[in-house]
């Protein structure tokens, strides 16, 4: 275990299911915003398995880009908030144990 892992015994879950999203047009289009975002994030954690072995340029370029998707998950949680949208009660169990055994919270 490092500093930035923390074990954890809830399961790792996302925030939303696809069912959330299927009572209008406008949760349709959140829904479609905040899969992409998901496989994107999911995507970059998966090149980020390598980040030991990239140059500086690449390791810069790698946390530019999980900042990115830092800034669009603060904006896709902020306007699920604002239709209503509550996560998953195990995605909120998950993430106050990390939160409380990484003593971020």
């Amino acid at each position: 275990q490092t500093p930035y892992q923390s074990p954890s015994s809830a399961p790792r879950v996302l925030p939303f299911e696809d069912a959330n999203f299927d009572t209008s047009p406008e949760l349709q289009q959140f829904g479609a915003e905040y899969l992409k975002l998901s496989k994107e994030h999911s995507d970059l954690v998966n090149f980020g398995a390598k980040y030991k072995d990239f140059d500086e340029a690449g390791k810069e370029f790698y946390l530019d880009k999980m900042r990115e998707i830092t800034k669009h998950w603060h904006e896709v949680l902020g306007k699920a908030r604002r239709l209503g949208l509550k996560p998953a009660d195990a995605y909120v169990a998950f993430s106050e144990e990390y939160l409380s055994n990484s003593r971020l919270s």
